[in-house]
């Protein structure tokens, strides 16, 4: 008869202890270490080990305790894959002390730090330190301990000589959406704004004016403040109205074949909402699943629809990282008004010169809101026929010709929109001071000839690169094949 090993006996007796006193989540918590555990030796081991907390969050919808996971890791390390002279007590017990500690920041201090106390919060956090947030003290000691932990992580698994249990296989970047005459961050926000509303007519819904009338005031309830105290919560209160008032449901008549019935998913603005995704490689971004830490109400909030269109259309945010539509969750507009300190460095803040200026797919950022140029007229910042400086100094938005493409709370929280930048900029003092001082440096530019790249510390227009390097395997949107045949966007 044959005898179990010592070794076995040891393991299957402290799976039991674990199971008999097993806290909330139990095979949750056991799959992110066995999670963590996969990632060690591998090159993207970081990002396993992002993905793997950040599972978690997701799944569960609730933080989860560092002390229950040190339990786990130190069983599932036993499975190492490292020759047996490197796999010593010492060794391991180096390895799980520096595990352990970059968890500790995970899940103990950088919620104590934000003062988070649920899931979405965190999530919200950790993903935008993936990133690479450096927009607050907080988030800087942070990120300077996560990077710490991570060098001492990946020393101790050099000198362990430990091989990936689980290698990367390499995805082929996919070629774009489809051939089109439209920039490609244009196509990928345009993409997702028809996808979001199940219909190519959206895209030929007249462009959004100060005469455009608000959504009904019985369609839309404010019932409070997030917990940031700028936000507000919204609940649809009248579909019918809304249905009836909305500027890009109300002239719908029915939608084609393979279609949402999108009336039945009504979008709205969300402050905090987000698509829903996953930390899967083949994760979708689904704008018909409530996510984010928004409310209930289906919509995405400013910074989560410039992160769709971008992703959709496969542009990285950092050379050679890939995309991730868990992104989504970590990512603000702060970030994108100093796009290379906050890890988006395939963005850069765009020079004005004699010959250029705005173009269609610049990004706009100021802290609290983000937009994107949709299309610009042949003088967009209203420069044609200015002779002096001094001419430079009076320009106003009323003669502004370019088109934004955003999510805000236009016209009772309309959500989605494409909007006349010189009828919008009325509605936002930070945008419309932050513009009016770039179409000042770019008249500057035509009179002297020169460059500037503005750096307003306010407002930022950024540009994506599109260099390879900042090229990627778009991310697909659930539904998306209903507006694939869009000729608005070829």
């Amino acid at each position: 008869m044959k005898r179990n090993s010592p070794s076995l006996l040891v393991l299957a007796f402290s799976f039991l202890i674990l199971s008999s006193c097993a806290p909330k989540n139990f095979e949750a918590i056991q799959q992110m270490a066995s999670d963590t555990t996969s990632a060690i030796g591998c090159v993207n081991y970081e990002s396993k080990i992002w993905d793997a907390v950040n599972r978690y969050l997701i799944e569960q919808k609730s933080m989860p305790v560092a002390a229950d996971f040190k339990d786990h890791l130190r069983l599932s390390l036993k499975g190492l894959k490292v020759a047996t002279e490197t796999l010593t007590t010492e060794n391991l017990n180096v390895l799980e002390n520096d595990i352990n500690e970059l968890y500790e920041i995970f899940l103990t201090e950088a919620p104590q730090l934000e003062k988070l106390n649920d899931a979405k919060g965190l999530l919200t956090l950790l993903s935008s330190l993936e990133l690479g947030d450096h927009t607050t003290d907080i988030k800087i000691k942070l990120q300077n301990k996560i990077q710490t932990q991570f060098a001492k992580i990946q020393k101790q698994v050099a000198a362990m000589d430990v091989q990936c249990s689980t290698p990367e296989v390499p995805i082929p970047v996919e070629p774009e959406l489809t051939k089109s005459s439209l920039p490609l961050p244009v196509y990928g926000m345009r993409f997702t704004f028809a996808t979001a509303y199940q219909t190519c007519q959206a895209l030929d819904e007249p462009i959004m004016t100060q005469s455009t009338p608000d959504i009904a005031s019985d369609a839309i309830t404010i019932i409070g403040k997030h917990s940031d105290g700028v936000g507000s919560k919204r609940i649809i209160s009248s579909i019918t109205s809304l249905l009836h008032s909305h500027p890009y449901y109300k002239n719908v008549n029915g939608y084609g074949r393979g279609c949402l019935n999108a009336s039945a998913y009504p979008m709205i603005y969300d402050y905090g909402g987000k698509p829903y995704a996953t930390t899967s490689s083949s994760s979708t971004l689904d704008l018909f699943k409530d996510s984010g830490d928004g409310t209930n109400v289906l919509g995405t909030d400013c910074s989560g629809f410039i992160y769709t269109g971008l992703a959709t259309a496969g542009l990285r945010l950092s050379p050679g990282k890939s995309i991730k539509a868990s992104g989504v969750n970590g990512i603000n507009s702060l970030m994108y008004v100093e796009p290379e300190k906050n890890g988006l460095s395939c963005l850069a803040k765009i020079t004005l010169t004699s010959k250029s200026d705005l173009k269609a797919g610049d990004i706009v950022a100021v802290p609290g809101h983000v937009i994107m140029i949709d299309s610009v007229g042949n003088d967009p910042f209203g420069l044609n026929g200015i002779k002096t400086a001094d001419a430079c100094e009076r320009l106003e938005p009323k003669d502004f010709d370019f088109v934004i493409i955003q999510s805000s709370p236009s016209k009772n929280a309309t959500g989605m929109n494409r909007y006349q930048a010189k009828d919008y900029l009325y509605e936002s003092d930070k945008m419309r001071a932050g513009l009016t001082q770039y179409a000042y440096y770019a008249c500057l530019a035509r009179l002297n000839n020169k460059d500037y790249t503005p750096n307003l510390g306010t407002l930022s227009v950024i540009r994506h690169k599109l260099t390879p390097d900042c090229m990627g395997t778009r991310i697909k949107l659930a539904q998306e094949s209903c507006i694939q045949s869009c000729t608005q966007l070829k």
